[in-house]
């Protein structure tokens, strides 16, 4: 892709936006770069624009609302809508509309596999794995994309990497053009971002297009119970399952006993690798269908999963506090992910819920609450909700503030006991992002350790 001279305009000056105006400065294009924030937000970018894009005009506020310019190319975050508003407003004298995959694929070595990684949950521990399969092999491979790093700053700053394992979501493949990747993992599908989507068909349709420029020859990786709902056509396809009774069905399957088979063939036990619960088992068989098709070393596979310590905020035992076993998983931001949570442990559990109400119907959800939990503690924007579609199964507590649900939650616990903060919404109610609202829980659960003075305690020591 030559955009020598070409007029380049980049929508949001976040992580992808800043790595998008880069390679595009990089290749010798004119970049101006709109943001609508301003105030202090304003400020920081402008900074850091001068120091790194001299050469980048950066237009904020009110004047880039206003913006009525035209461009030759115009790469777009993934968090700006584009069917309508400002995403649609400042795009309409643009030549061509992509987003930052496209773009930074467009400058991609072909001799760099990529795997594209994508559903509705499990997209950064399975994306983290595959990377971690392809090292422990003895290739240079790299987490991009939703997570990680942009795939721009991927292109410009590691120009030796020989697999870029990346996670997309729904909003990066609004914008692909030409994007196709030498592998495809399609990991599962259910409601979520019904705040930016008109419905559950166009979410689906959405993360859809991951399938749309692969040819018979490039395999995808998906579960065995979703192959047929796929537009898969002639693709060839390598299924995964953790149902029971699927190791003779299902090219790679986890059995309720915990035995990894693939093809029929017993390969290794699940209580050999670091990851808990039954929902990663099933993120590490997608990443082992996809790094096989890659001709990688089973054995180099299954020794990464042995010590891949997984990712921060997702399924994570932070703490046992007088007994009580603390897991943040606050990347859980859908009905999909909370259900998944609470089939992961054996036990019977303490769940902390809530967050922003993204419109999403908690109801289905409560023959699973009365049977997989003790007690629920229920916070934030869509609190009272979840109180009242899960009521009268289990004790339901309603707090206002994460802090007040782990000092409630940890009352509640029984000796020997697990606390599950696996809230089933985003966090944009009270936090910046679900990292933020982990590491809120990291803190409130650490306080309980603190032995100070119930006057003076943020969070009293529920045993005193």
């Amino acid at each position: 892709m030559n955009i020598q001279d070409h007029n380049v305009l980049v929508l949001g000056a976040g992580r992808s936006g800043f790595a998008a105006a880069r390679l595009a400065v990089l290749k010798g294009a004119g970049v101006t770069i709109l943001d609508t924030v301003d105030g202090d937000r304003a400020t920081q970018i402008a900074q850091r624009v001068n120091e790194q894009l001299p050469s980048v005009k950066l237009i904020t506020g009110d004047a880039a609302k206003v913006f009525d310019g035209k461009a030759d190319l115009a790469v777009v975050s993934p968090g700006i809508p584009l069917e309508s508003g400002w995403g649609q407003q400042v795009t309409a004298k643009a030549l061509q509309v992509i987003g930052e995959i496209e773009f930074g694929f467009r400058f991609i070595p072909e001799h760099v596999k990529v795997v594209g990684i994508t559903g509705t949950n499990g997209k950064t521990t399975t994306t983290a794995m595959v990377a971690s399969m392809a090292r422990e092999n003895g290739i240079s491979a790299i987490e991009a994309g939703n997570f990680g790093l942009p795939l721009c700053d991927v292109v410009i700053d590691h120009p030796d990497v020989q697999l870029i394992s990346l996670e997309l979501s729904s909003f990066q493949l609004e914008t692909i053009v030409t994007f196709r990747p030498d592998i495809a993992v399609w990991l599962n599908f259910a409601a979520d971002h019904l705040d930016r989507y008109a419905s559950m068909e166009e979410y689906r349709l959405a993360k859809e297009r991951i399938f749309e420029n692969l040819s018979s020859d490039d395999p995808v990786v998906a579960p065995y119970s979703e192959i047929n709902e796929l537009p898969l056509h002639d693709l060839r396809t390598i299924s995964y399952s953790i149902s029971p009774g699927m190791a003779g069905e299902a090219d790679i399957a986890v059995s309720t006993d915990g035995v990894l088979t693939i093809r029929g063939r017993e390969a290794d036990r699940v209580d050999q690798w670091s990851v808990r619960g039954r929902h990663n088992y099933a993120n590490a068989a997608a990443a082992l269908g996809a790094c096989l098709q890659l001709d990688l070393d089973e054995k180099h596979c299954l020794a990464a999963l042995r010590h891949f310590n997984g990712q921060p905020h997702r399924f994570e035992v932070v703490d046992i506090v007088r007994g009580v076993t603390f897991i943040n998983d606050s990347k859980s931001t859908n009905l999909h992910s909370l259900e998944a949570a609470l089939h992961a442990e054996a036990e019977k559990v303490v769940l902390i819920a809530g967050g922003k109400d993204k419109g999403l119907n908690f109801s289905s959800l409560a023959p699973l609450v009365r049977n997989r939990t003790s007690a629920v503690v229920v916070f934030g924007e869509n609190r009272q909700k979840l109180a009242t579609w899960w009521a009268g199964g289990v004790p339901v507590e309603v707090v206002c503030e994460l802090r007040d649900a782990v000092e409630k939650a940890a009352e509640l616990a029984a000796p020997d006991g697990v606390v599950l903060f696996s809230p089933g919404t985003s966090s944009f109610d009270m936090f910046d992002n679900y990292e933020h609202r982990g590491e809120c829980f990291r803190e409130a659960v650490a306080k309980l350790n603190v032995p100070v003075s119930p006057s003076h305690s943020e969070f009293p020591n529920p045993n005193t």
